[in-house]
């Protein structure tokens, strides 16, 4: 019996990481204008919603 290697279809974490490298891509389409990354932008969102929060904390 040769070995058949099983299709990536056929995984949950398959498609959770395709939905990922999709999400960051529309991500970076959306914010290329200012040049952002998705790290970048969750630090400047904890800081909006925190003012004040020092760099150790965050």
């Amino acid at each position: 019996m040769q070995y058949q290697p099983a299709e990536l279809e056929n995984y949950p974490g398959y498609h959770i990481r395709r939905l990922q490298q999709i999400a960051v891509a529309v991500f970076m389409e959306e914010t290329e204008e200012f040049g952002v990354t998705p790290v970048q932008y969750a630090s400047l969102s904890a800081v909006l919603r925190q003012p004040g929060i020092d760099q150790r904390t965050l």
